[in-house]
């Protein structure tokens, strides 16, 4: 099978045709195939069996499988063949946010809207006990008919080392809600660089808010930021929560003349002009959607 455990044209359970490589995640691939059956396209995340990760990554997998949000990509099935162990997730066209911020930051609002409705997933999600320890622009995606899907709920929680991580699933999924934010508002990542955004600057330890890194951040999506981000924010309270999160952004927007509440803000067309989705992305972990953001 070369260096990946599948290659293009493999058959498994004599149903999903295994086509392209999309993505690598550990010592799991994730590719696009076809079920013959339902004749559609579905992602396979495959790993071995004798992995130590798989039966976690199967159980994660299935719990996901009960969490009810449009957010969040819908898994199908988990099997375990006696060699492979994969998860089967719905497939669907749009681009990762990673390669949206290739082209430049988005507009505020957008970034408020957008991290609004991944937060609003995750609220759904720590309610069910499961977390993802992963958010980041390679696992957002804004589908085609423009709406929000996170990828990976669950199992790449399951392939991390999280023994070796002692901060808490939820407390850690907040953090990198405000990473989010903060790419989607700078187009660098707060750390390291990852997904292909250069790493945010700091001054003497000290990571730049927004505002010091663009010209024209609202302070208030800046202080948000801050508050998630630093341990000791100029601008209050430090938000710990995914709801917390959720909450502020959608009394930015609704400052802004959005609705209040979630699912509703996904449903509004906005003013502003944000990023333009493209019309022919080009193939990532790509779902379908909950609604048109702003921009």
């Amino acid at each position: 099978m070369g260096s990946h455990l599948v290659e293009p044209g493999a058959v498994l359970a004599d149903r999903f045709v295994v086509e392209d490589l999309i993505a690598e995640e550990g010592a799991s691939n994730s590719w696009r195939a076809h079920d013959k059956i339902l004749a559609r396209s579905v992602v396979l995340q495959i790993l071995p069996t004798a992995a130590p990760q798989a039966a976690e990554m199967l159980r994660a997998a299935k719990q996901a499988s009960r969490v009810a949000d449009p957010r969040l990509l819908q898994v199908l099935d988990a099997v375990d063949d006696g060699e492979l162990s994969y998860v089967v997730r719905e497939w669907a066209a749009g681009q990762s946010l990673n390669v949206m911020l290739a082209e430049g930051p988005l507009s505020a609002r957008r970034s408020a809207w957008l991290v609004s409705e991944v937060a609003a997933a995750m609220c759904i999600a720590h309610v069910t006990g499961l977390s993802h320890r992963r958010l980041a622009p390679d696992t957002v995606v804004v589908t085609t008919s423009s709406g929000v899907k996170v990828v990976g709920l669950g199992t790449f929680a399951a392939l991390r080392d999280t023994q070796a991580d002692d901060i808490a699933g939820e407390v850690h999924d907040t953090r990198d809600l405000g990473r989010l934010l903060y790419s989607c508002l700078t187009a660098r990542w707060p750390g390291s660089a990852i997904a292909g955004l250069p790493a945010a600057p700091s001054h003497h330890g000290r990571l730049l808010r927004p505002r010091q890194v663009r010209a024209g951040v609202p302070r208030s999506l800046d202080a948000v930021c801050d508050r998630i981000l630093s341990d000791s924010s100029r601008y209050g309270a430090q938000i710990t929560t995914a709801a917390e999160v959720r909450d502020e952004l959608i009394q930015i927007l609704a400052a802004e003349g959005f609705p209040t509440g979630v699912g509703t803000i996904a449903a509004t067309a906005a003013p502003d002009s944000g990023a333009q989705l493209p019309i022919d992305p080009p193939p990532a972990l790509l779902p379908r959607a909950a609604g048109p953001p702003p921009g």
